[in-house]
């Protein structure tokens, strides 16, 4: 059995897991110090991530076009298939706690990996993206600190100044 994990997360995130090493003792060399257990990766989950990040061939997502007219699909959210095993482990990492309890990432049973509209279903119910998605018109547009006049209101980033 599989459990899939939705992420709305713009990155992929490896969950680690270490276990520790015995440390080094030297009873015949009084002079080197013991050192201590130290921690190695055991295990690393990875969640992918590209919620939010407009894509040219991925056809998932909410699709727009940009002005030379070519299709942009930006994902809502990422379904990632692990074991039942590995999400038990999951469960027990701290980074995935705190992303989980700020929505960003979710556990759902039934394998919706393809379908959009099951996607967008499960995702309305979780944070819309994290801080590092990338901006669109309406983000753009609520994150701006000054205003910009344009004759035409649509094109928010032909407004610009390029150096």
């Amino acid at each position: 059995m599989t459990k899939h994990i939705i992420s709305t997360m713009t990155s992929a995130v490896g969950y680690t897991f270490y276990e520790k090493v015995a440390g080094y003792e030297s009873p015949e060399n009084k002079r080197m110090p013991s050192l201590p257990q130290i921690p190695r990766i055991s295990k690393t989950i990875l969640i992918n991530g590209g919620a939010g990040i407009p894509s040219e061939t991925s056809g998932m997502g909410e699709m727009v076009k940009d002005k030379n007219g070519i299709p942009l699909w930006t994902a809502h959210g990422v379904v990632t298939s692990i074991s039942d095993q590995d999400y038990e482990l999951l469960r027990t990492n701290v980074v995935y706690k705190k992303h989980e309890e700020k929505g960003y990432v979710r556990c759902v049973e039934n394998d919706i990996r393809g379908n959009n509209k099951a996607i967008l279903k499960e995702v309305k119910q979780m944070a819309e993206h994290d801080q590092f998605a990338q901006l669109n018109n309406e983000t753009f547009k609520s994150n701006m600190k000054m205003k910009i006049e344009s004759a035409d209101k649509n094109s928010t980033f032909d407004n610009i100044p390029r150096n």
